[in-house]
């Protein structure tokens, strides 16, 4: 990605509403949540979206945002960035 589209990204307006991306197959999958690929319509880009299991694990929330703020700042070829995060 070109560095003018990453620099876009990180100042985009994500929606909040899970009505606003249209959910693909399934992207990867772990011992506590499965990513989906995803299209953001208003955007028109494709992004990933972590569905963490809170029924059925014991999932600290505060060691889940702690994990999407350092992985916001993680920049590496092979990680997915991360442009906003949020609990729904």
């Amino acid at each position: 990605m070109p560095a003018g589209d990453a620099k876009m990204l990180q100042n985009a307006e994500f929606p909040l509403s899970l009505s606003e991306y249209e959910l693909g197959g399934e992207a990867g999958r772990g011992f506590s949540a499965t990513v989906y690929k995803a299209l953001c319509k208003p955007l028109g880009i494709e992004v990933a979206i972590k569905k963490f299991d809170l029924e059925n694990r014991e999932v600290n929330l505060d060691h889940l945002m702690s994990e999407a703020t350092t992985m916001k700042g993680a920049k590496h070829p092979n990680i997915l960035s991360v442009s906003c995060f949020r609990l729904v």
